[in-house]
């Protein structure tokens, strides 16, 4: 820097690029009137900041972005602060998911909102659903996915006690992979095909808030499952969290299509030779790459009569005889 500032001009120098470093956009006569210097005072301290960037060999990574009006941002290549609106989203993503428990999930929406410009601005979206937040864990999930993600690094086997309906049975695995899902944390010990049915001693998928007494009993030298499950595939062919084998679904849906492409990225809409019911408004042939899981038999039962399943025959003849159960307890 060609000239020294002084102390006090050095501790407003840090103040304002403090400020810029946190996403803040300043204006050059609200800085005058705070420090009661004038305009040129201060475009001399972002010169004294643009300076710093260069010298400390930061230029690609920041810049000071003069904008209209003599406002300044502090534009960076990876920012290190969330805006207002991105902040205001996770939280009322993360509160609708009802992943954590209460204590848990408030804390980090605390944590967040301190991040914020304007946390007034942020919190008055959410409040409503902070208050009323009721998670669905009983128990700390973060230290279970912190011990369960130590154990995918590091191939370790945990040994747990696992509750589901009325079994109970204490197992060994290998974590591979852990994902969420319908209000649920998943440890995978394989891939997406595996076992996933009733008897609880050949599950290979764990719900974390059934897991108890989890510690780690030994290593694995084994690395043929270290990227065995795709999390990001899983979801693209089931809307709810259950293994099975790769299927081409197809069905007659007799209702928007945009509510099947949501759920299922990978499908294809075409019209169909169907004849449409009084009450329909309209009706599509729709093809799906799904899996044959229980998820995506419980998802068709959910549609009832606004899908009729084409192939594979296997999954139609699953649905007509669960609709039939269903019938015969109105015929009591």
């Amino acid at each position: 820097m060609t000239d020294t500032p002084s102390v006090h001009s050095q501790e407003r120098i840090v103040t304002i690029f403090l400020r810029l470093f946190t996403g803040q956009k300043l204006t050059k006569q609200a800085l005058a009137d705070e420090f009661q210097k004038s305009p040129k005072a201060i475009q001399r301290d972002m010169m004294q900041i643009t300076s710093a960037i260069t010298e400390t060999n930061l230029a690609d990574e920041m810049a000071i972005v003069q904008q209209p009006k003599g406002s300044y941002a502090l534009k960076q290549v990876h920012p290190t602060t969330l805006t207002d609106v991105q902040i205001q989203t996770m939280c009322q993503v993360m509160l609708a998911s009802r992943a954590l428990t209460h204590t848990e999930m408030t804390a980090l929406i605390a944590q967040l909102v301190s991040m914020a410009i304007d946390s007034k601005h942020v919190t008055a979206p959410i409040k409503s659903d902070l208050v009323a937040y009721h998670g669905v864990p009983q128990t700390s999930m973060l230290d279970k996915i912190a011990l369960i993600t130590t154990a995918m690094q590091k191939r370790q086997i945990l040994e747990f006690t696992y509750f589901r309906d009325t079994q109970q049975v204490t197992l060994r695995r290998r974590p591979t992979a852990l994902f969420f899902s319908d209000l649920y944390f998943w440890m995978v010990t394989d891939n997406d095909r595996a076992y996933d049915d009733m008897d609880v001693a050949k599950l290979s998928k764990f719900r974390l808030s059934l897991m108890k007494q989890i510690k780690v009993v030994g290593y694995s030298t084994d690395t043929s499952q270290d990227k065995h499950f795709e999390a990001g595939e899983f979801r693209h062919k089931t809307t709810l969290p259950f293994f099975g084998n790769p299927v081409t679904l197809v069905i007659d849906y007799y209702s928007d299509p945009q509510y099947i492409v949501d759920r299922f990225p990978h499908t294809v809409v075409a019209e169909s030779d169907d004849d449409k019911p009084s009450w329909a408004m309209q009706v599509h042939r729709i093809t799906i790459q799904a899996n044959n899981g229980y998820g995506t038999k419980m998802w068709l039962l959910q549609q009832a009569h606004m899908v009729k399943i084409i192939s594979p025959l296997s999954l139609r003849d699953y649905v007509i005889e669960r609709m039939r159960w269903a019938l015969a307890y109105y015929d009591k």
